[in-house]
């Protein structure tokens, strides 16, 4: 869960880049880039209040936007780390439902990078289900 502050400083900006790699930070209207070119959820946070800086070679200017990015990805782990029962059909996991297909609906198609998660490959071709 990210922490919303009340007063981006530099410090208290630089701190939540190093811990939160869902955080973006852009300058004016370039998030328009960013809303045709994904499809995850990005949220407003607020804007940056302080002296203009660099941070990994990227230059944040007072007035730049602070964005929370949320990936399919996080929507997954946070998901299993509350104990919901997640399946992954995709040609490369071998499928295989508890109970009756009924009882799951369909989440979402995942689009990302594909990544491994207990032992399911999750990649572009994956549809994820839930149980209800």
């Amino acid at each position: 869960m990210t922490t919303i502050l009340s007063d981006y400083k530099k410090s208290n900006l630089i701190e939540l880049l190093n811990t939160n790699h869902q955080i973006i930070v852009v300058h004016g209207d370039d998030i328009d880039d960013y809303y045709t070119d994904t499809c995850y959820d990005i949220i407003f946070i607020d804007y940056y209040d302080d002296d203009d800086f660099t941070y990994n070679g990227q230059e944040i200017w007072r007035g730049d936007s602070i964005y929370l990015v949320k990936s399919y990805q996080d929507e997954i782990q946070n998901r299993i780390e509350k104990g919901q029962e997640l399946i992954f059909v995709n040609p490369k996991n071998d499928i295989a439902f508890s109970e009756s297909i009924l009882t799951y609906y369909h989440l979402f198609d995942y689009v990302g990078k594909t990544f491994e998660i207990d032992g399911h490959i999750i990649d572009e071709q994956t549809k994820v289900f839930a149980k209800y």
